[in-house]
C-alpha cells in the first residue's frame, strides 16, 4: 500500500483529525518528518486540512544549521508557513539535570506549543513510525515497565490545549524509505542515530534485526500491535480506577476530600479489599491527583504505597515525588505540603468570610435570628451561640486559629471537658494533622472544632434570640 494511501487510512481510522483542521508538522528534515510531510500534502485535499512546519534547531552537531536551511527551503517549495527557533539542548541539559534525550525532548515539544499557538494551529503532527513503537516497547520491557508503559506511543496525546497527533504510526520505517527512494525525494541523515552508546540506537541496529532473523520476521507489526491492545486495556483499567477512587475517597481528618488543599484520602479497609492491579492503579491517580505528574513516580514507589496501606500502622509515613502519604488510624492519605506554617491565628470577619490557607478553605460568619429546629452541633455547617463577651452589634474577637498548648475542649452534650489533642485523637485524627485542625474561638474560649463538634459554651438556650450560622468550605471565595 501506498504511504500516502496508509496515512489518509491512518487518520481516519484513529479519529485523529477532522475535515478543515489546521495541522502543524513537526519537521526535522529526518526522512520519517520529510515523508510524513510529503504524505499529508498529498492527502490534505480529501481532508481539507491546512498545514504549517515547524523546526527546531537543537545546536547539537554541526549540521544543524544546514538541516534547517534545508525544512526552511522545502517548506518554501510547498507554499507552507515556516515557523523556526534554537534552543543550546545541551546548555539546557546541563542546567537542569536531564540527559540530551530528555531534554531535547522538552525543548521540542515546548517550542511546538508556542509554534502552534502562534500560528492558529490545533494540532501537531510528529513522524513517530510502527518501528518507533516496537523499540520504545522493548526498551520499556527490558527497564521492567507494567502495561501501562508497554503501551508505548498512542495514536494521540494531549499537549495543553493542543493534540498531538501521530498519522506514520501504522507505517513501517522500510514503508517510509520506499516512499522516499520512489518519489525521490530528498532528506537529511543524523550521524547520530547510528551512535550505539545510545540505548535506542542499539535496540533498533541491533536487538530487533536479531530478534527478526532469529525469531520472528514479522516483529515490528506485532510489537506494535501489542502496544496496542495493552492500551486499549489499560485505558479500561484507568477508567475503573478512575471510579473507584471516587468511590472509596472519604473525608480526610476534619474537612471532606480536599482537592484544593492538595490532599486526598482513602479508607484503608475499602483499598485493602481491591485487586493489587487496582490497588496500583489507584495508588497512582491519587498520585497524580495530588502532585499533579507522575513523571518522578516509579513503580517501585507505588509498591512502596501499597506495603504502607499493608502493615496499617498510623503515623507511618513516606514521600514520594513531594507528595507525604501517611497511614493515619483507618485512612491512607496522600497530602502535598503547602509549605505554610502550621501555627496560625486570624480574625474572623463577622459577618463575612475569611479564606484561612492553612486549612485551604473559607470560614464564614453569620448573625442570625434562632431557627425553630436547630442543625446537628457537628460537621462543616452549625449553630452556635452568641458569645457573651460580644456586646452590642456582634463585630468582636471571634478568631479562627490552630488548635495551642493547654486548649480544653468539652464538646456539646459531654459531662466534661478534655484537653483538645486528647479530643482529636479520639476522634481519630492523626498527630500531623492534629496541629492544623482549625478552631473558632471568642478569646480564650473554643466555639467550635471546625469539622467536629459545637462546643458545650456554644449551646443555644432559651434566651438565644439570636445566634451564629458558622460554616466552611474548600477553597477560597
Amino acid at each position: 500500500m501506498m504511504l500516502t494511501q496508509l496515512v489518509y487510512e491512518t487518520l481516519d481510522r484513529r479519529n485523529l483529525v477532522r475535515s478543515g483542521d489546521r495541522v502543524l508538522v513537526a519537521f526535522s528534515g529526518g526522512p520519517d518528518s520529510t515523508a510524513l510531510v510529503h504524505a499529508l500534502v498529498a492527502v490534505r485535499e480529501r481532508l481539507s486540512l491546512t498545514l504549517g512546519l515547524a523546526h527546531l534547531n537543537h545546536q547539537l552537531r554541526d549540521e544543524a544549521d544546514a538541516d534547517e536551511s534545508f525544512c526552511r527551503e522545502l517548506a518554501q517549495g510547498l507554499g507552507l508557513p515556516f515557523a523556526s527557533a534554537r534552543v543550546d539542548v545541551r546548555a539546557e541539559a546541563r542546567k537542569e539535570g536531564h540527559s540530551l534525550e530528555e531534554q531535547g525532548r522538552i525543548a521540542r515539544y515546548r517550542f511546538l506549543e508556542l509554534a502552534a499557538a502562534e500560528g492558529g494551529f490545533c494540532y501537531i503532527a510528529t513522524g513517530h513510525t510502527q518501528n518507533d513503537q516496537a523499540e520504545t516497547f522493548l526498551l520499556r520491557l527490558l527497564r521492567g515497565a507494567g502495561s501501562r508503559g508497554l503501551s508505548g506511543i498512542g495514536p494521540t496525546r494531549r499537549l495543553g490545549a493542543l493534540t498531538v497527533v501521530r498519522p506514520l504510526l501504522d507505517a513501517s520505517r522500510s514503508d517510509v524509505l520506499r516512499f522516499l527512494a520512489e518519489n525521490r525525494l530528498e532528506y537529511r541523515e543524523d550521524a547520530t542515530n547510528a551512535d550505539l552508546s545510545i540505548d535506542r540506537n542499539r535496540v533498533r541496529h541491533r536487538a530487533i534485526p536479531y530478534f527478526e532473523r532469529d525469531f520472528n520476521p514479522r516483529l515490528v507489526p506485532g510489537l506494535a500491535r501489542t502496544a496496542d491492545l495493552l492500551r486499549d486495556e489499560d485505558e479500561l483499567l484507568e477508567q475503573q480506577a478512575e471510579r473507584v477512587l471516587d468511590e472509596i475517597g472519604r473525608p480526610a481528618s476534619w474537612g471532606a476530600r480536599e482537592t484544593a488543599g492538595g490532599t486526598v484520602a482513602l479508607g484503608l479497609r475499602d483499598f485493602g479489599k481491591l485487586h493489587p492491579a487496582l490497588k496500583r492503579r489507584v495508588a497512582r491517580r491519587a498520585l497524580l491527583s495530588v502532585g499533579g505528574s507522575l513523571r518522578a513516580v516509579s513503580a517501585r514507589h507505588v509498591e512502596n504505597v501499597l506495603q504502607l496501606a499493608s502493615r496499617g500502622k498510623s503515623g507511618r509515613k513516606l514521600t514520594i515525588a513531594a507528595v507525604e502519604v501517611t497511614c493515619a488510624f483507618d485512612e491512607l492519605r496522600f497530602e502535598r505540603p503547602t509549605g505554610l506554617p502550621s501555627a496560625f491565628r486570624h480574625t474572623l470577619r463577622v459577618p463575612g468570610e475569611t479564606f484561612v490557607p492553612e486549612a485551604s478553605g473559607t470560614l464564614e460568619v453569620q448573625e442570625i435570628l434562632r431557627p425553630e429546629v436547630l442543625p446537628q452541633a457537628s460537621g462543616r455547617s452549625v449553630i452556635a451561640a452568641r458569645p457573651k463577651s460580644l456586646n452590642g452589634p456582634l463585630d468582636g474577637p471571634l478568631t479562627v486559629r490552630s488548635p495551642e498548648r493547654g486548649d480544653f475542649f468539652q464538646p456539646l452534650g459531654a459531662p466534661g471537658s478534655k484537653p483538645l489533642r486528647r479530643y482529636l485523637m479520639e476522634q481519630r485524627v492523626d498527630r500531623e494533622r492534629r496541629k492544623r485542625v482549625p478552631v473558632v474561638a471568642a478569646g480564650t474560649t473554643i466555639l467550635w472544632v471546625v469539622g467536629h463538634a459545637v462546643s458545650e459554651r456554644g449551646r443555644v438556650g432559651p434566651g438565644d434570640d439570636r445566634v451564629l450560622r458558622l460554616g466552611f468550605r474548600d477553597g477560597a471565595r
